[in-house]
């Protein structure tokens, strides 16, 4: 996921470790960065344990459910760390991981569960290496240019449709699951924004993935629906359609006042 600053900073079998950027507070507009972006980062450091674990292309990956125990720091790094919970023969596949700042502090924790794909034999183990470079931080506004994002929102609903997800995708050209999380959390923001709640921040996000979205870069819907608005916790409730209207994911999001 170069497209989003996420670089590789160590792998060992069953385990990985990722890095990105955190965009700064005038860039991104907004008091605090996305809560999703951990989930952005959680998500490849999930993926990348299985691939070094030896299964170079997971069948699917079915459900990620993200913890953000404290709000996302400013400026600075993201690191991401994950290892396989479940043994190879097992599926669904269990991968457990946590999410630090750079001052080491654990900032979100999160379990992903994948279907067991084809194995392959992964040989002598992955060389851990360092990060060579990190590319820039992406920023809100490069979001709604980037995914080509419109809007339409009302009474406690919004509708986001992305009509560019082609630099987005997985090993299996489908959109990468980090990002499903990310988009839900957008819309989740436009439904609430639609019923005069402050924004607050993201406690938990957790994603149901149902089938594949954004195939080879096709178009992809997000439709969501405050379905609990009260004086301390809201909860919206988020579904992804395909272009055929297919429902490929729900994800619910829970947020703080």
């Amino acid at each position: 996921m170069e497209t989003f600053g996420i670089a590789v900073a160590w792998i060992k079998p069953g385990e990985a470790s990722v890095i990105m950027p955190i965009p700064d507070d005038a860039a991104v507009g907004r008091a605090t960065p996305l809560s999703s972006l951990a989930a952005l980062v959680a998500d490849t450091a999930c993926g990348n344990a299985l691939v070094s674990a030896g299964h170079p292309r997971p069948a699917l990956t079915i459900g990620l459910h993200v913890d953000i125990l404290t709000t996302l720091p400013r400026s600075g790094m993201l690191h991401g760390h994950a290892r396989l919970a479940t043994p190879d023969q097992i599926s669904p596949l269990h991968v457990e991981g946590v999410i630090t700042d750079a001052k080491d502090r654990m900032v979100a924790r999160c379990t992903s569960w994948w279907l067991a794909g084809r194995t392959g034999d992964v040989g002598k183990p992955p060389i851990a290496r360092a990060a060579e470079s990190v590319p820039p931080p992406v920023t809100k506004r490069d979001l709604v240019d980037r995914f080509g994002l419109t809007s339409q929102r009302g009474d406690g609903r919004a509708t986001l449709t992305a009509e560019r997800v082609g630099d987005y995708l997985n090993r299996r050209r489908t959109l990468h699951g980090g990002v499903i999380g990310l988009l839900a959390e957008l819309a989740a923001e436009e439904a609430l924004a639609s019923t005069g709640s402050e924004l607050g921040r993201t406690l938990s996000l957790a994603v149901a993935y149902l089938a594949p979205t954004g195939i080879n870069g096709a178009a992809v819907t997000i439709e969501a629906v405050v379905v609990r608005a009260g004086q301390q916790i809201a909860v919206v409730e988020s579904r992804l359609l395909t272009t055929a209207h297919d429902i490929a994911a729900l994800v619910t999001v829970v947020r703080s006042r």
